[in-house]
């Protein structure tokens, strides 16, 4: 089975935990998906907060030749639609490792450690969402892609 990996900084607010679970589940009868939390960092310097937040981030990451591909969610990211993007799963699934690990940064973002290391930056949109939102939205349009690979009707 198709394996995802999601890192995520913070843990999810509890007015998002019920959306949170409705699409895991749904990923789940289409993928292995696991979910790392890793805490905040707590300093009042922003910049101190994304670099610890990258070293914890560090640590969590595979390494090795059977690493999976490492994707970042960043603003500054390359944008794609629903379909591109089930594409991208889909080539990955289908002629890549298997597997696959996606990172969302905390309220400032990533450490540019993180993102220097990433094979691709995805952006969801132009605008801006707090990272709680950004994890949500991720969630729904991974369910989308697999819905769009499968040919069911959620999106269409």
């Amino acid at each position: 089975m198709f394996k995802i990996t999601l890192i995520v900084v913070g843990k999810i607010k509890k007015d998002y935990e019920n959306l949170e679970k409705e699409f895991t589940k749904r990923i789940k009868s289409f993928a292995d998906l696991q979910t790392i939390e890793i805490p905040e960092g707590k300093t009042n310097d922003k910049e101190r907060n994304k670099v610890i937040e990258g070293e914890r981030i560090l640590t969590s990451l595979p390494n090795g030749d059977n690493a999976p591909i490492f994707i970042t969610l960043d603003e500054h990211g390359q944008e794609l639609n629903s379909i591109a993007f089930a594409n991208l799963l889909n080539n990955e699934k289908n002629f890549g490792k298997g597997k696959i690990l996606f990172v969302i940064g905390g309220p400032y973002g990533l450490s540019s450690s993180i993102l220097n290391q990433a094979k691709m930056k995805l952006s969801l949109s132009k605008m801006t969402f707090t990272h709680q939102m950004a994890r949500l939205f991720f969630l729904e349009q991974l369910y989308r892609a697999f819905t769009i690979i499968e040919k069911k009707t959620y999106h269409y």
